[in-house]
């Protein structure tokens, strides 16, 4: 890759972004997925089946486990 086209690259990348520079302030914020998934089940806007095909197909053994629970309780 040539310095022009990873600037532009860079660029591009920087404009899909919406990091308000609080990365670099060694702060992160993200979704708590158990509060996630929890809030929007209530709202009945993900259902046991998006939530899965939403989870990878690598997931660990204790996503799958919980995985498992979701369909039960559903």
């Amino acid at each position: 890759m040539t310095e022009a086209d990873y600037a532009k690259f860079k660029s591009h990348a920087e404009a899909l972004c919406f990091d308000s520079g609080a990365l670099s302030s060694d702060r992160l914020w993200h979704f708590e997925p158990k509060s996630f998934i929890r809030h929007f089940r209530k709202c009945s806007w993900l259902d046991s089946e998006v939530i899965e095909k939403v989870m990878t197909a690598n997931a660990s053994k204790k996503i799958k486990m919980h995985l498992k629970v979701l369909k039960i309780l559903h």
